[in-house]
């Protein structure tokens, strides 16, 4: 379903604006609801665009001899991650 509404509405619709092949692309949700399948929220991006998006939309954060290395997490998230709070 969300492959026919991405196809005829935002692909065929836009043709100029997409030079590859339909396959070629993955389907991004804009508000990260895969529920919400309006074309509003959808964006066709190149297989390996879209990589580099969920990529920095997480946050970093390994674990290493008990220790929490953070990029991007508050201490409250660690805590609770920890068990404290």
């Amino acid at each position: 379903m969300v492959n026919l509404v991405a196809y005829t509405k935002i692909y065929l619709k836009n043709r100029a604006k997409y030079p590859l092949p339909f396959s070629k692309y993955v389907i991004n949700y804009k508000d990260g609801d895969e529920q919400n399948n309006t074309p509003k929220n959808l964006e066709l991006i190149p297989k390996k665009g879209n990589e580099g998006i969920h990529e920095r939309s997480q946050p970093k954060s390994t674990i290493s001899k008990g220790r929490i290395k953070s990029e991007g997490l508050m201490k409250t998230q660690v805590r609770r991650y920890r068990g404290k709070r």
